[in-house]
This record gives C-alpha cells, sequence and structure tokens, in this order.
C-alpha cells in the first residue's frame, strides 16, 4: 500500500513571488483553484543537488514533533562540533591499528581504501536522503517504513522493530567485546604472567571494564562525561599515530599483536574496509537537525549541513590514516608478532579503544530484564558484564566473533542504506509532491499536470543515485559474500 505524503518542495513553490499562470481554453472559466508556476522554478529545480522531495527546514518540523522523544533518546539533540566528532571518531579506531602492519602491497592498497572511502561517503550520503525522504528519525522507522508501510501490517512492523533492536544491539555488544578483548591483549605485551594466579590479560580485562564502567552509566551521547571520552580517544589516536610514524621512521615498527586475535576475514583489504565502517547515521543526522536554530523563511547555516560533516568526517579520517598503507606495504622491522610493542603506541592503542566502548553500550537497546531489574543503568551494566565474557572466551571464539563483527559492520554501512533506497525508490510509488494528502481521481488536472512535471525533473538524479545504489549492493553484498566463500575455501 502507498500513501501520499506532502513533500516541502509544494511549500516553497507556492509563496510569494511573480509567476505565470497555466491556462488552457477548456478551463478558462473552470471554478477549479488556478496552480501558479513561478518564472524561476526552472532555475529553483536545477539547483538542487540532490532528489529528496523534503527539506532541511520540513524534516525539521517533523523531527520538532518528536522532540521529546529524541532528547529522552541515546542520541539526543547535538551541537554541529559534537555531531563531527561522532562522525569522525569510529574511523579512527581498530582498522588503523591493524592496517599500519597489514603486509599489503600498495597496488592493492591504494585503490581498496580509495573504493571504500567513496563507497562509505555514497552509503552516509544515501543514509541521509532516505532519512528525509520517508521523514523518520531512526533506523527502525525507516526500515518499518520501507518494508512495512500501511494500517493493517502492524504486526509486521513490531516484527521488523525487534529484529532491528536485535541486529543493532548484537553488533554493537560484539564489536564492544572486539574493542575490549584487543586493548587488553596490546597492554598484556607489557606485563609479565610470572608470579600470577591468574593471566595477566584476564586482569587487564577487569580493569578495563572497570575503566568503561563510569562512562557507560551515562544516559546519552550528550552527557560530558562520553564526549570527553571520545575527545580523548580521538586524541589518542593522534598520538598513536605520531609515535607509529617515529617507530617507523627508526626501524622499530614492530607487528601488532592484535592480529592473532583476528578471524581468517581480516587479511587483505580487510582492514581497510573495517576502517570506513560507521553507524548512527541516521539518528545523528536527526540529532543535528533538531538542534538547528530556525527562522522563517531562512535555511539553516552552513554549519548545520550534515552533507558537510560527513564529507568533512571521511576526508579527514583518510588523510589520517592513509600513510598507514604505506608502513604495511614497506614494512621495516623484522615480523616478530612476540616482539613487546612500543609502550606508547600500546597505552594510546587500548586507550582508544577502551573509550570507544562506552558509545557502543549506551546506544545499544536494553535487554529484557525481570521487572525489579529494569532500568537504564542495569541494563547497562549486564551489557558490560556480557561484553567483559565475550572478551575473556578462548581465541577460537574470538576469531569468529571478529568475523561476524567484519560481515555486520558492512552490511550496515554499505548493504543497508543502498537497500534502503532500492526498495523505496523501485518497489514503492514516488511520494507526492505537490498533490494534497487526500487527493483522489478527480484532483484538479492542473495540479496533477504540476506533479507529474516535478517528478520528471528529479528522474534524472534518482537514477543516479539507483545506479549508486545498485553498485554498493552489488560491490559489497554480492561481492563480499563471494569473497567470505573463496576465503573460507582457500581461494584468497
Amino acid at each position: 500500500m502507498t500513501s501520499s505524503r506532502r513533500s516541502s518542495s509544494s511549500s516553497q513553490s507556492s509563496h510569494a513571488g511573480v509567476g505565470t499562470p497555466l491556462l488552457r481554453p477548456d478551463l478558462a472559466h473552470s471554478n477549479s483553484e488556478l496552480i501558479l508556476v513561478h518564472d524561476d522554478l526552472e532555475a529553483q529545480q536545477t539547483t538542487r543537488d540532490d532528489f529528496e522531495l523534503s527539506s532541511d527546514d520540513e524534516i525539521v518540523d517533523e523531527i520538532s514533533a518528536r522532540l521529546e522523544r529524541l532528547r529522552a533518546s541515546a542520541i539526543p539533540p547535538l551541537e554541529p562540533p559534537r555531531v563531527f566528532l561522532y562522525l569522525l571518531a569510529p574511523y579512527l579506531l581498530f582498522g588503523p591499528f591493524l592496517l599500519s602492519t597489514s603486509p599489503l602491497a600498495l597496488k592493492w592498497s591504494l585503490p581498496a581504501f580509495f573504493v571504500f572511502a567513496l563507497g562509505a561517503l555514497a552509503a552516509r550520503q544515501l543514509a541521509y536522503m532516505i532519512t528525509k525522504y520517508v521523514r523518520k528519525p531512526d533506523l527502525e522507522d525507516v526500515v518499518c517504513d520501507a518494508l512495512a508501510r500501511g494500517h493493517n501490517r502492524e504486526r509486521t512492523r513490531i516484527a521488523l522493530r525487534l529484529l532491528t533492536r536485535l541486529g543493532t544491539t548484537l553488533f554493537r555488544v560484539l564489536l564492544a567485546s572486539v574493542y575490549v578483548r584487543a586493548a587488553a591483549t596490546v597492554l598484556a605485551q607489557l606485563l609479565s604472567d610470572d608470579g600470577l594466579i591468574v593471566s595477566s590479560r584476564v586482569i587487564v580485562t577487569v580493569i578495563l571494564a572497570v575503566i568503561i564502567l563510569p562512562f557507560a552509566l551515562s544516559s546519552s551521547l550528550g552527557s560530558k562525561a562520553v564526549l570527553y571520552g571520545t575527545w580523548i580517544s580521538v586524541g589518542a589516536y593522534i598520538i598513536w599515530f605520531g609515535s607509529v610514524i617515529f617507530a617507523y621512521s627508526r626501524g622499530t615498527l614492530y607487528a601488532n599483536p592484535q592480529w592473532s586475535q583476528m578471524g581468517a576475514l581480516w587479511h587483505g583489504t580487510a582492514p581497510i574496509l573495517f576502517t570506513f565502517t560507521s553507524s548512527w547515521t541516521m539518528p545523528l543526522y536527526a540529532a543535528l537537525k533538531a538542534s538547528s536554530p530556525r527562522l522563517l523563511g531562512q535555511k539553516p547555516a552552513k554549519r548545520y549541513s550534515f552533507r558537510t560533516h560527513s564529507a568533512g568526517a571521511i576526508a579527514l579520517a583518510a588523510a589520517l590514516v592513509l600513510p598507514l598503507c604505506f608502513f604495511g606495504a614497506h614494512p621495516n622491522a623484522p615480523d616478530s608478532p612476540n616482539h613487546p610493542p612500543h609502550a606508547l603506541i600500546a597505552v594510546a592503542n587500548a586507550l582508544a579503544l577502551t573509550l570507544a566502548t562506552p558509545p557502543l553500550i549506551i546506544t545499544a537497546s536494553p535487554i529484557p530484564l525481570p521487572h525489579h531489574l529494569r532500568g537504564g543503568k542495569t541494563s547497562k551494566l549486564f551489557l558490560l558484564i556480557i561484553i567483559v565474557i565475550l572478551a575473556l572466551l578462548p581465541v577460537s571464539a574470538t576469531w569468529m566473533i571478529s568475523n561476524i563483527v567484519l560481515v555486520l559492520a558492512v552490511a550496515s554501512t554499505y548493504v543497508l542504506p543502498a537497500a534502503l533506497h532500492i526498495v523505496v525508490h523501485n518497489f514503492k510509488s514516488p511520494l507526492a509532491i505537490v498533490l494534497p494528502r487526500a487527493a483522489g481521481p478527480d484532483a484538479d488536472e492542473l495540479l496533477r499536470r504540476k506533479e507529474r512535471m516535478l517528478q520528471r525533473r528529479r528522474l534524472g538524479r534518482r537514477l543516479v543515485w539507483d545506479i549508486i545504489a545498485w553498485a554498493l549492493v552489488l560491490v559489497f553484498g554480492a561481492g563480499g559474500i563471494a569473497a567470505i566463500v573463496a576465503r573460507l575455501i582457500g581461494l584468497l
């Protein structure tokens, strides 16, 4: 079932300005309302830089109606610097740490680097546009709108919401366990097990959990504790990056011990692929627009442009990661996995991963608990306990978890936004631009003509993004499945 929803384009095209009436001789004496088409309509349409049907002003109206819900969520309205920080931080973590000592030739790493970076930029743009198009602030609502729109599909929507929450929570818990395990592994290399009853890695894991706990108990990404922790995580990456450059220049950049914890799928270009995976695109867009001050008749300032923030975050991340491809391609130290890493490199690595874990716990859906145990902090405490247990599992289990994390990260970053775009724009009727909600078969012919004209003008851009969406599905979806099968049977 297709619902007819009105976009903001009609509101902009119906305001004051000199216009030219579209008159037909047979409608000259009609009582129907005349439709004015502005002389500058074509210029307005050609200057649009995307095909989505709702403008930033209108999506703010839609999100403002749910402002209380946003303020109570894990990602409330955020100012532009915070949004940029949360867009950038996921790129400066585990992928670059592995890439620095990944023995991959430049003829493979450089093309893969730019393809994956551009793919991430296109996928994030698709997620941003689909959020504006359907006017929904989070992934659950977008999935339900794309796959179960209609009044008689409530059960399907409930099932889709549960599956979406389960998938996102599973991914974040597994990713957090990989971060904690990797941080404990690199720190344990600096310690000795002599005279200890339990392994030093177990002790370090418990200490890291204690550090994570106060940050993870924060109510949302808007809290100062999470904000400062994320800034420290990014700062730790900068320190790590400088230390790696110094060690490489001295010929003492040894292999990363975290490689021993990774599964078979992580070899080759996988660290680069994982570097540009991210989450929170849809809720961060809603958080940015909900914080945007609005003046009647004016567009939000450029500092509130989500596309600018997204492109800037990816460009800055690319600049801070690209040199690592050269370090891995031309190692200058003996391949000695058992050699202890430099203390500063290890501590900065572990600190960045540790402080990147609380946002994953905060944005995960609460786990179902008995009534007397329910509460936001109790659920987060149980999630942290689960993460610690997963981080302490044997190496064979860690290999499997790391493979699952890689698959889920690629699917959620590259494939899911493209698939949602394809479903909404190819298997659903286009949403109305100027036709009223209740327009029936006897709607004014002039209004219908204007609707068809505006739809045709958006067709070109929509076809371009259709091609991009199908390319993402084929390259990262079908191509990813083929790569997994080839890796498992030993062809790669």
